[in-house]
């Protein structure tokens, strides 16, 4: 109990500095978190807590529960930026606790160490965890519902003893899906009422997610081998894989396997969640807005880019190394090791399919859509935390028996990185093209491009540590040389989060242009012409008027 307290500790402490340090500090950014605070504070005006509104209208965006989490925080600590980034910080905080009892769950206390501090010091949970948008949230309900899962079903029980191990046995085939789903109809409403709430977060997507993750992994749960089976049957390796692909996937299986599920249950508590508030904003504004929160935020952005946000099939594997750095520096052992445990035998699949299952989904359903957003796949970014701890602790427990080569590589890669951040700041700041610095040649203004010219050490941190590390492992201190990266990873974040956004955050504009004008007219409405900025919406504190043409603002 006290190594789980000391552990909970030190991700609780890490996750505090880098999710609440200076939270309200910085002025609110364009577009998403400036769109989702003004909401917020229209409706805070309005005492509204059913009808998002923006700039004077119905805002079919997303669903209400940010905007009540906004709301609450406006009430304790005012209308600012603080109010409407703090629960964000705090259900960041709270997702990185919950990876730990995931981890702990599937694996053992150390290995949930590492997963809760890969979530509290990875670069883009942090710039979520930080911002006043709705993807902590998302993260954090699609996570609840995976580990109430974990928790309920009798697949995951843990032996009661320090390593926590899972519990060894195999189903057989006659055993269909028994032990792979919760058995009490108590477990059932609780995990999809979980899903209720994420439906308040970000729509349909809140139950998808971990509704399908739970249904990959038990149609494929009861996998062995294929070549250990080909190795015991006179059928090949192509027969048994074919006869396995028929056995899992043929439709009477899918269609049992989402009946263990229980969906007139998931419908049930999903619907008495969530349900009433859908009812009410339809009722309130004769049903646009889920007209255009279903057909266009949802189904429209599925089949068709919106707003440019578009990319190959292959879009998310940069997004996510780069998302998930620095941690994402052992990607490639992290999948060998994956794939090892996956063929290892059935003994190994609860805990390592399970996490492949929830990757493949979260990944792979917005892979196939056709607007992209490097955030989309957050919901993954637990699953890739506890993967990557996984090979963590087993490269600690047996540093001889990994290719030598793995860590020189990933620290290696930390020196690369670091170095190309700060010689690309001072490339782009002192370097000069047509007699001005490549920035200024680019359109940046001038008082900029000085502001980021100081920030040239950012990359600094990665060298130092990548460079202590590497020492550190060629003298056999694996212990010392991952400690030293895991120190360095909220150091980066925090400096990159905090210190450089704190440096380029006097250069926002919105703030000092309605200041300006409420100083020499309190009541001057306001137009917009060929610029659309949120940040304008908020810190105006009334809704501005679009001009579409010359014409318009002359009128004006």
């Amino acid at each position: 109990m006290k190594r789980h307290f000391i552990h909970q500790s030190i991700i609780v402490a890490v996750a505090g500095v880098v999710f609440f340090t200076r939270l309200g500090a910085t002025e609110l950014w364009d577009e998403d978190e400036a769109f989702f605070a003004a909401t917020a504070s229209e409706m805070h005006e309005r005492g509204e807590w059913v009808v998002p509104w923006y700039n004077g209208e119905v805002f079919a965006h997303k669903p209400p529960l940010m905007y009540w989490m906004m709301r609450i925080g406006f009430l304790l600590f005012g209308e600012n930026e603080l109010g409407a980034r703090f629960f964000s910080a705090m259900f960041g905080l709270a997702t990185a606790l919950l990876t730990y009892h995931i981890g702990r769950r599937l694996f053992d206390a150390d290995t949930a160490f590492w997963a809760g501090l890969a979530m509290s010091s990875c670069l883009m949970f942090s710039v979520v965890s930080r911002a006043a948008t709705a993807d902590a949230y998302l993260v954090f309900f699609t996570t609840l519902a995976l580990w109430i899962y974990l928790r309920t079903t009798p697949c995951f029980a843990v032996v009661a003893s320090d390593s926590q191990s899972l519990r060894e046995g195999t189903l057989s085939e006659s055993d269909e899906f028994t032990g792979l789903v919760p058995t009490k109809w108590r477990d059932w409403l609780t995990l999809y009422a979980v899903m209720g709430l994420a439906v308040l977060v970000k729509g349909p997507i809140g139950v998808l997610l971990p509704g399908m993750t739970i249904g990959l992994f038990v149609l494929l749960r009861g996998i062995v081998e294929v070549e250990s089976r080909a190795a015991k049957s006179k059928r090949s390796r192509l027969t048994t894989s074919l006869y396995w692909c028929w056995s899992r996937f043929h439709p009477w299986r899918v269609l049992r396997s989402v009946w263990a599920m229980r969906p007139f249950t998931a419908i049930a508590a999903v619907l008495l969640v969530a349900g009433p508030w859908f009812v009410l904003v339809g009722l309130r504004t004769g049903g646009s807005f889920l007209s255009e929160f279903f057909g266009t935020h949802n189904v429209g952005r599925f089949l068709s880019a919106m707003e440019g946000h578009r990319g190959p099939i292959v879009y998310y594997i940069p997004v996510a190394l780069v998302g998930f750095f620095p941690w994402s520096i052992f990607v490639l052992p992290t999948f060998g090791h994956l794939i090892q445990r996956l063929r290892a035998g059935a003994n190994e699949h609860p805990a390592w399919l399970f996490l492949a299952c929830w990757v493949v989904v979260m990944v792979g359903f917005f892979s196939i859509a056709s607007t992209k957003l490097p955030n989309y796949i957050l919901p993954a970014y637990p699953a890739f935390a506890l993967l990557t701890a996984g090979y963590l602790r087993t490269w600690l427990s047996a540093p001889e028996r990994q290719w030598r080569h793995w860590p020189h590589m990933a620290y290696g890669s930390l020196i690369v990185v670091g170095c190309a951040i700060s010689m690309s700041i001072v490339a782009l700041t002192s370097l000069e093209s047509n007699g001005q610095p490549i920035m200024s040649s680019l359109g940046v203004n001038a008082a900029v491009v000085s502001s980021v010219a100081q920030l040239w050490w950012l990359g600094m941190p990665l060298v130092i540590a990548g460079g202590a590390a590497i020492a550190l492992e060629r003298r056999q201190r694996v212990s010392a040389s991952l400690i030293v990266f895991a120190l360095s990873c909220p150091v980066f974040v925090a400096a990159l989060l905090i210190v450089a956004a704190e440096r380029i955050n006097p250069h926002q504009t919105s703030r000092r242009v309605t200041d300006f004008i409420e100083d020499s007219d309190p009541d001057a409405p306001i137009g917009e012409y060929s610029v659309s900025l949120p940040s304008l919406v908020y810190y105006a504190e009334h809704p501005l008027v679009r001009l579409d043409s010359s014409d318009d603002v002359e009128e004006f």
